[in-house]
C-alpha cells in the first residue's frame, strides 16, 4: 500500500472521517492510489457516510450510484490481482519443475509489485523466492528475502529456521540463539524449531534440553 492511503485507513479507523474526506482529493491526483482497492473502499466509504448524514427531504437514490461504483471498482481490483497472482503462481510452478529458477523468481516478483494494489501480504510470495534462491545458490538473496518475511509478520517458522541457519553458518551462535528464543516464543508448538531444538541441544551436549524438546514435541504430536 502507499503510505498516502494506508495514513487515511488509519484515520479513518480511528474515526477522523473528516480529515479522510480533506485529503481523498489530493490522494487520488496520484495514479497508483487510484489503482488501489483501498483508495476505492476508503472514497466509497466517505460518499456513502456524506448521503446517511443527509435528511430524508435531502435524500437522492440515485446518489447511491456512485458510492455503487466505488465499491465495485474496488471489487474488480481485487477480484483481478486475485486471479492474476492464482496464474501466475501456476507459471511459476511449471518454471521450478523444469528448474528454470531466474524465470520463477521474475513471476513471483511481477506477482509482488500486483500485490501492491491489494490487501493481501505480499509475504509468501518473498518466502518462495527465498526457498527458490537457497536452491539455487544465491544465498544473500535468500538471507534478504527470509529478513523481509521476519520483519514483516510473515506466518511461516521456516525464514526463522533459514536465517538461523545462516547465522550458525556465519559463526554467530549467540545471534543464533537469540533468534531461536525469538521463534519458539512466536511459534510455540512448531514441530521444525522443536526438532532443530532437540538437534542443537544433541550436538551441544545438553541431554536435559534435548529431553526438554522431545517432551514438547511428544506432547504437540502425540
Amino acid at each position: 500500500q502507499t503510505p498516502e492511503l494506508t495514513k487515511l485507513r488509519d484515520l479513518f479507523n480511528d474515526g477522523k472521517h473528516e480529515k479522510v474526506k480533506e485529503q481523498l482529493f489530493e490522494v487520488s491526483n496520484n495514479p497508483t492510489n487510484r489503482k488501489h482497492y483501498l483508495y476505492w473502499v476508503l472514497k466509497g466509504s466517505i460518499d456513502l457516510q456524506s448521503i446517511a448524514a443527509k435528511s430524508s427531504k435531502e435524500f437522492d437514490p440515485n446518489d447511491l450510484e456512485s458510492v455503487y461504483e466505488d465499491f465495485e471498482k474496488a471489487i474488480k481490483i481485487s477480484n483481478y490481482i486475485e486471479l492474476t497472482t492464482y496464474e501466475l503462481s501456476k507459471s511459476a510452478d511449471a518454471y521450478f519443475k523444469k528448474e528454470e529458477f531466474d524465470n520463477v523468481i521474475t513471476i513471483y516478483e511481477s506477482a509482488i509489485s500486483l500485490l501492491r494494489y491489494s490487501y493481501y501480504p505480499d509475504t509468501l510470495f518473498h518466502y518462495n523466492i527465498a526457498v527458490v534462491c537457497d536452491i539455487a545458490g544465491d544465498k544473500v538473496k535468500a538471507k534478504n528475502k527470509n529478513e523481509y518475511c521476519v520483519e514483516n509478520d510473515c506466518d511461516r517458522a521456516d525464514s526463522y529456521l533459514a536465517l538461523i541457519n545462516w547465522l550458525k553458518e556465519e559463526g554467530k551462535n549467540e545471534e543464533a540463539g537469540n533468534m531461536v528464543n525469538e521463534a519458539q516464543k512466536k511459534y510455540p508448538g512448531n514441530s521444525s524449531l522443536l526438532l532443530y531444538s532437540i538437534n542443537n541441544a544433541i550436538e551441544s551436549g545438553d541431554s536435559k534440553a534435548a529431553l526438554k524438546y522431545c517432551l514438547l514435541a511428544l506432547k504437540g504430536d502425540p
